[in-house]
């Protein structure tokens, strides 16, 4: 199928390449056409935050949608003209509702909150764009305006995928020696995320989906993209070589080889990113929906876009080279002589890496993380001089009277503004039908501080749950630092089951594919070890802020989306990367019929391809480093690490080195050993310049396969699309060899 393909697209290069094109523009346009402002109103069902927002969107008609607030400064003889200008607020499209101004008991600082509706016709992102150019005339008398919401947020990551491509080019420059080769790659890439993107907007209509995702899938599809393009043309070279200088042969035998272990990674990363449904969050969906696209998208246009340009390319994409690689073979040899030591030693490293994690704080950074000078950190920062750090995060109670009676109200109240860690309560608010009382709570803390997150537990249990039964009250904790509280709980209850899925999916599917019950759990348990690494750097930097600053960051909790989607992404990258270890070392044992020597052999074949496609991730996704947006920040770097920690740490020394010790026993129970696994065939010359060459010095014994890229194969005619010369085409046919004595 996969050879079928290549050759229909390298034959009809030019359709296909026209065809993109018409799909990129059929994107967009289908983007414009539904061009809604996106779902970002995920829920949280169960919890007591959404019952509370719930109560309030019934019985505060004019409060229901983001609740938002302006904070004045520098007002001088300027009060009435802020006045006038918080009356005329009133009459902006999409405002609901505006609170009266309150004065800061020191540094003459001003405030008021308003609320903005969240419907398709006056969205709040639309409504806060008014609202901040209607604040020119006072900017322009002196008076310091600044605006504090999600709304209102600005954050953006302008050069990192600018940044992310020139490192690219740069290394596949170095690995590859051609321009014409490096720049296929990013070509590739960049056309799977100029599809994915209009198509994410287009799914982020109906699904729930962060304002974020765009940017996140961005980077995952850049690096996935370039990832697997690199296989396909390494491959494509190595058989132009071979084939001296059939070029739709060599595109045949990359699409028929590399083509299947680009389905395979895409595939297994795809599985990954579906566990997010697990989490039972809709925010999760549309994160994962969107993820998902761009991985899609960068597997297609690897299969079909890239045999079409190989096309145009030809042979000036340049040959491999062959040669000694003395640095794969002295990791070999290193391997062969202390396997126990670089095992131990390996393990050690991710454990110390992982150690962090055991500190983990999930949580919503607040806006005192946001980049210096933006109108939400100025907001902030005046908030928390003029009014305490409470105020920036108030915990909001809603309570139905229907059932108690009128001073139960007032004792609720009370209660609060006894309650340790409590600034203030502000009077009772009832709703039109007089059935609910909303009070605000504002606590000593910021939102982000742990301190909140406890108060918010102990009010639900010290204080609403006696009230409740006592006084016959039904009241909820909730507001924007409560719902950010229990998104936080909810992910951290619900993140073991989809640890749980993901790893006993991704075992299975290699105990399918090698049929080893060793081969599946050391997989498993290293890659979970990768993932804990790359929780415990994260956690290191940006929340005991162990040289945050000099990324621009500043220490803050981790947000609670970041965990899931981090172990989703380099699960699924880990997966990749040891499906192609093993599957080159299980090929090396039916050649060499050596369990230990077909370690190193294995092992010389991968690990510069390996250790080339990790280099270009790795600086795709720490290009992102560069966001002003901190939860940007955090994933890039966490996937950076991690795609490091797996490529050298894991796949390049811990891997071989359990192999190597456990000889036979890693492959139990134990088959015929066969070209082919059910997961797909890995060819053994998958490697860049000629790593080969490593294997070759193991004679094969009679009967058996020799070490050539398409041992094992027969050719079979391929039918040529429109015509042609279909008896000149020939593909490889991979067929299992004999049974091995094991």
């Amino acid at each position: 199928m996969l050879a079928r393909i290549a050759t229909i697209c390298f034959v009809h290069r030019k359709r296909v390449v026209l065809a993109w094109l018409a799909l990129i523009i059929a994107a967009f346009a289908a983007s414009a056409a539904f061009s809604a402002p996106w779902n970002t109103q995920g829920t949280l069902p169960g919890t007591d935050s959404q019952a509370a927002l719930d109560m309030m969107q019934e019985h505060f008609p004019a409060a229901a949608g983001e609740e938002d607030q302006v904070v004045f400064a520098k007002v001088g003889n300027h009060r009435a003209a802020v006045d006038e200008w918080l009356k005329s607020l009133d009459h902006v499209a999409g405002v609901t509702d505006v609170g009266a101004i309150e004065q800061a008991p020191h540094d003459g600082i001003l405030a008021a909150s308003f609320t903005m509706a969240n419907g398709n016709t006056d969205h709040p992102t639309t409504v806060a764009s008014t609202i901040k150019d209607r604040a020119g005339p006072l900017r322009a008398e002196g008076v310091q305006v600044a605006f504090s919401g999600d709304s209102f947020i600005s954050g953006s990551s302008p050069k990192a995928e600018v940044i992310g491509v020139i490192a690219a080019l740069v290394i596949l420059l170095i690995v590859l020696g051609s321009a014409i080769a490096a720049g296929l790659p990013v070509v590739v890439a960049l056309v799977g995320i100029a599809t994915s993107l209009p198509l994410i907007a287009v799914a982020a209509r109906w699904v729930a989906t962060p304002n974020f995702t765009d940017e996140v899938a961005a980077m995952i599809g850049l690096g996935v993209g370039i990832d697997y393009t690199l296989l396909m043309i390494t491959r494509f070279r190595s058989a132009l070589a071979d084939r001296r200088g059939d070029v739709l042969g060599a595109t045949v035998a990359a699409a028929s080889s590399a083509g299947r272990s680009v389905v395979l990674a895409g595939s297994t990363v795809a599985v990954s990113l579906a566990g997010l449904w697990v989490m039972g969050l809709n925010i999760y969906n549309g994160l994962a929906v969107g993820c998902m696209l761009a991985v899609a998208t960068a597997v297609a246009a690897t299969l079909t876009l890239l045999p079409a340009l190989l096309g145009f390319a030809g042979a000036r994409i340049g040959r491999s080279r062959r040669g000694e690689r003395p640095g794969a073979r002295r990791l070999v040899r290193a391997i062969e002589r202390r396997p126990a030591f670089l095992a131990s030693g390996g393990l050690l490293v991710l454990l110390l890496l992982a150690a962090p994690v055991l500190s983990m704080h999930l949580g919503t950074a607040d806006a005192g993380t946001d980049p210096a000078g933006s109108t939400t950190r100025i907001a902030y920062d005046l908030t928390s001089e003029g009014f305490g750090p409470g105020s920036n995060g108030p915990i909001l109670v809603a309570a139905d009277t229907s059932r108690a009676a009128p001073e139960a109200v007032i004792e609720l109240h009370d209660a609060l503004a006894r309650h340790a860690g409590v600034a203030s309560v502000a009077p009772a608010q009832l709703s039109p039908d007089k059935q609910v009382a909303l009070i605000t709570v504002i606590p000593t803390t910021g939102p982000a501080d742990r301190a909140t997150a406890q108060l918010v537990k102990d009010l639900r249990t010290d204080v609403v749950a006696p009230a409740d039964h006592s006084t016959g009250l039904v009241t909820h904790v909730g507001g924007e630092t409560a719902g950010n509280i229990d998104f936080a709980h909810k992910t951290s209850e619900r993140l073991p089951w989809m640890l749980a899925g993901v790893l006993a999916i991704s075992f299975l599917l290699l105990l399918i594919g090698f049929r080893s019950v060793i081969v599946g759990l050391q997989a498993v348990v290293l890659n979970l070890l990768s993932v804990g690494a790359a929780y415990g750097i994260i956690v290191a930097i940006f929340q005991w802020g162990w040289g945050a600053g000099v990324i621009g960051a500043t220490a803050a909790p981790i947000a609670p989306w970041i965990p899931p989607l981090l172990f989703a992404i380099v699960f699924g990258l880990s997966m990749d990367y040891e499906v192609f270890l093993l599957g080159a070392i299980r090929e090396a044992r039916n050649e060499v019929r050596d369990p230990a020597a077909a370690v190193g052999v294995g092992l010389g074949r991968t690990a510069r391809v390996i250790t080339a496609a990790a280099a270009i991730m790795a600086l795709v996704f720490a290009s992102f480093v560069t966001s002003n947006e901190l939860s940007l920040k955090v994933i890039g770097l966490g996937l950076a690490a991690a795609v490091v920690v797996d490529a050298t740490v894991i796949r390049l020394l811990v891997v071989p080195a359990l192999l190597r010790l456990l000889g036979p026993a890693a492959w139990w129970p134990g088959t015929r050993v066969v070209s082919r696994s059910a997961l797909g065939h890995v060819p053994s010359r998958l490697d860049i310049e000629g790593d080969d060459d490593l294997g070759r010095h193991h004679e094969a014994a009679p009967g058996q396969r020799g070490v050539g890229p398409l041992a094992g194969a027969e050719l079979v005619p391929v039918d040529v699309p429109g015509g042609g010369h279909p008896e000149a085409l020939l593909a490889p046919g991979v067929h299992d060899d004999p049974p091995e004595a094991d």
